[in-house]
């Protein structure tokens, strides 16, 4: 009896999950691509996706790549984040498709003045990196100009952030979820 009491909390407890990451994408659109939760702006196919700089493609193996790229998206957060596995090619001006490589997420030090660092390995070795997203390349009081493109909904608030050009959404305070998304910031317990 205990046993099959913890088999159904287990259950219940999945299928929440599974509830939860799916009203992170838009309705009717994939919210995983294997064990990777696919949130949008990002998509797996157009309708799914704010643009083309947000499409995850979903091999048939389940493995989620970074636009038609073979760069590894290993999770995405609707907080601007989006960590992948880049290729380590000695390159110090690393770039990578869009998304600029966060200044905050990210450790690589040196020490001495006017010093070079490379990322060293054997070519083609992969290493993580978080790269910062934004939405288009306008600051926030250009975007909110134009109401029916304007990516934060609502509940939630916009943000230039310090990485580059663009905007960003955040829930409003009590709320949280995908601020990208109609209805998506959901009002906390507290």
């Amino acid at each position: 009896m205990a046993l099959r009491l913890i088999l159904l909390l287990q259950l219940a407890v999945l299928v929440w999950a599974m509830e939860a990451a799916a009203e992170l994408a838009l309705p009717g659109c994939a919210s995983h691509c294997g064990n990777i939760s696919i949130p949008y702006p990002s998509g797996t196919t157009p309708e799914c996706y704010l643009n083309q700089d947000f499409f995850i493609n979903c091999s048939s193996t389940h493995q989620a790549f970074l636009t038609d790229s073979d760069i590894d998206v290993l999770s995405i957060s609707v907080s601007g984040q989006l960590r992948v596995l880049s290729v380590a090619n000695n390159d110090p001006w690393m770039t990578l498709a869009k998304f600029p490589i966060s200044h905050t997420r990210n450790k690589f030090m040196t020490m001495g003045c006017d010093t070079y660092a490379f990322i060293e390995g054997s070519s083609g070795q992969r290493v993580p990196t978080v790269l910062d997203w934004t939405i288009r390349d306008e600051k926030c009081d250009q975007a909110k100009e134009n109401e029916t493109s304007y990516a934060c909904k609502d509940n939630s608030y916009s943000y230039n952030p310090d990485n580059g050009p663009g905007c960003r959404c955040n829930c409003s305070e009590g709320y949280e979820e995908n601020p990208y998304l109609p209805h998506g910031c959901k009002g906390t317990i507290s």
